[in-house]
């Protein structure tokens, strides 16, 4: 059960709860850029194993380029 009742919907983005260790190189590099101090992975396995529905992740459903592009196909593209 998720921390939200009900998921938003937005377009191009799934939203899903933390389900296992996939998922906790994700959560460890988003959350340790606004820390105060670097914490183990044990503390994070902590939080994420007894409160796992209090963490919902963002997924794209598409790839994105770096300036938020669609990527429809394998052909590079130049930037004008």
């Amino acid at each position: 059960m998720s921390a939200i009742s009900k998921m938003p919907e937005i377009e191009g983005f799934e939203f899903v709860d933390y389900a296992d260790e996939r998922h906790l190189d994700d959560v460890m590099r988003l959350v340790s850029n606004d820390l105060s101090e670097p914490y183990s992975v044990f503390t994070y396995r902590y939080f994420l194993h007894r409160w796992p529905n209090l963490c919902v992740l963002a997924v794209p459903t598409t790839p994105v380029t770096k300036y938020g592009e669609e990527v429809t196909d394998d052909q590079p593209r130049k930037c004008e």
